[in-house]
């Protein structure tokens, strides 16, 4: 009996410097059947000339810069796999990691494996070592999976493989260019998908050095959760589920989203003021109590200063 297809799919936009490696780890693969999809995102480097470079052995689209999430729903619609595996241009999969995988989630009957994981953390001269490895218990998703992902469990999806039947069943969402795997993770625990687990280190997550964050990039990534917590609100109120725990955590989420708003943009500081008052049961941290009731006497310029240099002072 042939063993199942894998479709390993990779989505690359300007990965010269670590696709090489990445599709090594793909090549030395074994002990199950692999097809290899590379989508180039518009690349100007190049990370073209190196996917070419492995002739037969992978299929490459190159497509006009669409972001990661149009590239990986591409991938997708090529692969022809029972088991999808999404791999980022820069991470790699442990030799023997898609057999390991596919045998735990025939043997669970599962539909999405999660592997532990390693981080690689940049060195300050260059160059990346191995760091911490990352393990989360089964029981932290096995009920109410889609709570535990909107709640923060989260893995990169090189540590995790999906079945083929689940993944095409949805689709990358290219509204959210920041968290977009945490959200595919999420569609996937509310369609009712099965999870498993393998206690075996089996990808490595290169994780780049961020240095200090622009106020302009921390917009984007609040706007991001801001545009899933509303999403995933609806869904649940779509589903019968916004009650108990995910309407108090929805809620939560919208004081949290409040608090960092204000010290943002004027616009998106209003935008979710207006959500977190339709839960007045929503905590709110002393920070935010003071912001709103600055807000309402001062208006926003002048009590999100204020506020900004006072708090300064006090977590000095």
């Amino acid at each position: 009996m042939p063993s199942p297809l894998v479709s390993v799919l990779i989505p690359c936009h300007n990965a010269e410097a670590f696709l090489k490696e990445t599709l090594d780890s793909v090549m030395v693969q074994s002990g199950v059947s692999w097809e290899l999809i590379v989508v180039d995102d518009g690349s100007t480097d190049g990370s073209a000339q190196i996917a070419r470079a492995y002739g037969d052995k992978l299929r490459l689209i190159s497509t006009p810069q669409a972001g990661a999430s149009a590239a990986r729903n591409l991938a997708a619609s090529q692969a022809s796999g029972e088991f999808f595996q999404f791999l980022d241009a820069d991470d790699l999969l442990l030799p023997g990691a898609l057999a390991a995988r596919v045998a735990e989630l025939s043997l669970n009957e599962g539909d999405v494996l999660v592997s532990d994981w390693q981080r690689l953390m940049p060195l300050a001269k260059g160059g990346f070592e191995m760091g911490r490895r990352e393990s989360r218990p089964y029981q932290d998703w096995a009920t109410d999976a889609d709570l535990a992902v909107f709640l923060g469990f989260w893995a990169p999806p090189a540590a995790i493989l999906y079945r083929a039947s689940v993944a095409r069943s949805l689709t990358w969402n290219t509204r959210l260019p920041v968290i977009q795997d945490a959200r595919f993770l999420f569609d996937a625990a509310l369609g009712g998908a099965r999870f498993a687990r393998l206690a075996q280190v089996t990808a490595l997550y290169r994780q780049h050095a961020q240095g200090s964050l622009s106020s302009s990039s921390r917009l984007r990534f609040w706007r991001d959760i801001y545009t899933n917590t509303r999403e995933i609100e609806a869904l649940w109120q779509q589903a019968g589920k916004l009650q108990g725990r995910r309407l108090s955590e929805i809620a939560a989420a919208y004081a949290s989203l409040t608090r960092q708003a204000f010290s943002l943009e004027k616009a998106f500081y209003q935008e979710c003021r207006a959500d977190l008052f339709r839960y007045p049961q929503a905590p709110r941290s002393a920070y935010l109590r003071w912001a709103l009731r600055a807000e309402r006497m001062l208006g926003y310029s002048i009590s999100r200063a204020l506020l900004g240099k006072l708090w300064a002072l006090k977590n000095k």
